[in-house]
């Protein structure tokens, strides 16, 4: 059967409303069930073909570097290697466990940076350490203007990421070490420029602790 029919179905039997009189209440409950994961089936179906593109495109590469590693040169003749494929296997594997989400999240936090970066001045009122499960990481808080009130109020998460690294040993020479990058902001009400990226959303940050990062930071006198 295929989706088009099913959805016909279904709508036949949700035409009538679902109450607790009719026997076959459950059953339309479950048909409606059945019509909103079809639905949904069909809505992704453009999303799915372009991770299929993607992933046969991997694949195929994948395949190509495991043939360059493999086989080894005797005289002419390329011969499969044992001992090749074996640190093949395991690096891969070991990139699966440890490597892919660094570099997922790298690339997350370049394209991020590169679309939403900038430089903008507020006033800070202090910065503390917190202890999340992912480790080393400061907050800072601030408003956008004076006076500071809950419709103005700025914060911005300042941690240690690889794309983080990088970018501080590209711009500065050195690690990025998120305690010196917070050090210059004192408890008191100060003038700062901070050069971050990310959206500053409300709901996000409330919701799903998702905050603008904090790259670099410049305090003059307090106020």
């Amino acid at each position: 059967m295929d989706s088009d029919t099913l959805l016909s179905r279904l709508r036949r039997l949700t035409r009538d409303e679902i109450s607790d009189d009719k026997p076959n209440g459950q059953s339309v409950f479950w048909y409606q069930v059945g019509r909103a994961v079809v639905y949904l089936w069909e809505k992704s179906k453009p999303g799915l073909r372009w991770l299929n593109r993607f992933f046969g495109w991997f694949f195929r590469w994948y395949v190509r570097q495991w043939q360059k590693v493999v086989y080894r040169k005797v005289g002419d003749v390329k011969v499969f290697s044992t001992p090749r494929a074996s640190a093949m296997v395991v690096f891969t594997l070991w990139y699966a466990l440890f490597g892919f989400y660094p570099t997922v999240l790298f690339v997350w936090e370049a394209f991020w940076y590169t679309v939403s970066s900038e430089t903008e001045t507020i006033y800070t009122n202090g910065s503390q350490e917190i202890d999340p499960p992912d480790g080393d990481v400061w907050s800072i808080k601030g408003c956008e203007s004076l006076p500071c009130s809950d419709q103005n109020a700025i914060y911005y998460r300042v941690k240690a990421t690889l794309f983080h690294h990088v970018y501080s040993l590209v711009t500065r020479g050195q690690f990025f070490l998120p305690d010196y990058v917070a050090a210059p902001v004192p408890s008191t009400l100060t003038r700062c420029r901070i050069h971050h990226y990310f959206f500053r959303v409300k709901f996000l940050m409330r919701n799903l602790n998702i905050y603008p990062l904090a790259l670099s930071i410049t305090c003059e006198k307090s106020l």
